[in-house]
């Protein structure tokens, strides 16, 4: 895939895009990635790379500010503690520069808990409940 990309290169710009750090993006496709393609977007587009030069960097605590922020956190920590799971294990809120990873069953939940979850969620609707229940934000 690298050879076919590097002779298109040749002829169009090629951009690359990954939800995951730069640290990640790197290990997928080398530690040299910045230099490879003309443009890379790590954190899906929060960092942007144009011929190995860093562009810019952006992330959601700079765009929504520090009070916004932390009245979708106390919702969603709220929201979940109201919610009755079969099982609960911790780190509900993930923080990353582009995204906060919400999670009602918790990160630190095993793979067999995961996938329980996700049987159960499947099922019901407490998924599409809180998905649909972020008009906290239209205050």
């Amino acid at each position: 895939m690298d050879d076919f990309l590097q002779k298109l290169r040749q002829k169009v710009k090629i951009g690359v895009v990954g939800g995951s750090d730069l640290e990640k993006v790197q290990e997928q496709l080398g530690n040299d990635v910045v230099e490879k393609y003309d443009y890379v977007f790590p954190e899906n587009g929060l960092v942007a790379y144009k011929d190995g030069k860093l562009l810019g960097k952006q992330n959601t605590q700079g765009h929504l500010g520090e009070v916004l922020l932390q009245d979708l956190i106390n919702y969603c920590l709220s929201y979940i503690a109201k919610i009755k799971l079969l099982k609960k294990r911790g780190t509900f809120i993930e923080f990353r520069n582009g995204m906060l990873n919400v999670s009602p069953i918790g990160r630190s939940c095993s793979q067999e808990e995961r996938i329980e979850f996700y049987e159960l969620d499947k099922g019901g609707n407490d998924h599409e409940i809180f998905t649909t229940r972020g008009q906290w934000a239209t205050r």
